[in-house]
């Protein structure tokens, strides 16, 4: 399993950055994702779930399996487009006070077709993730 993890400092409320993560449907601002919709009636905490279309032609699948309200939450890949195998997640994570927060953004994933898999992984997928995380989490900072 590889993981990524990227943290940014903001200047606003923990409360602020946290309305705007727990939207769970709510990937307007991001570059790399088309569009979003909720495919579950629940639409906050665990057991939410939401289809992302990529701009890449991609999708994800992505549900909610830890919720610690006001501070983070823990989502798995139930489907995607091929590589990305489904045992990957991502953990968003935040701390801070009134006036100044801490995001962090960490994703544990793993490429399909075993040996292969790991090859596109060195030579290229984790230099193109760890690219994409960066630029969304920079892109996050400014719409919080």
């Amino acid at each position: 399993m590889t993981k990524l993890s990227y943290a940014i400092d903001v200047n606003t409320a923990k409360t602020t950055a946290w309305k705007i993560l727990a939207d769970f449907a709510n990937l307007n601002w991001t570059q790399t994702v088309k569009d979003v919709h909720y495919i579950s009636e629940k639409q906050s905490g665990v057991g939410t779930v939401r289809h992302c279309n990529l701009n890449d032609g991609g999708y994800l699948v992505e549900r909610i399996t830890q919720w610690d309200e006001g501070s983070g939450y823990v989502y798995i890949i139930d489907d995607a487009r091929d590589p990305v195998s489904t045992d990957s997640y991502a953990t968003w994570r935040i701390s801070g006070d009134e006036h100044r927060c801490k995001v962090t953004f960490e994703v544990n994933y793993r490429l399909k077709y075993g040996i292969l898999g790991i090859v596109m992984n060195v030579l290229m997928a984790k230099s193109k993730f760890s690219k994409q995380i960066a630029t969304f989490m920079e892109i996050g900072r400014a719409h919080v």
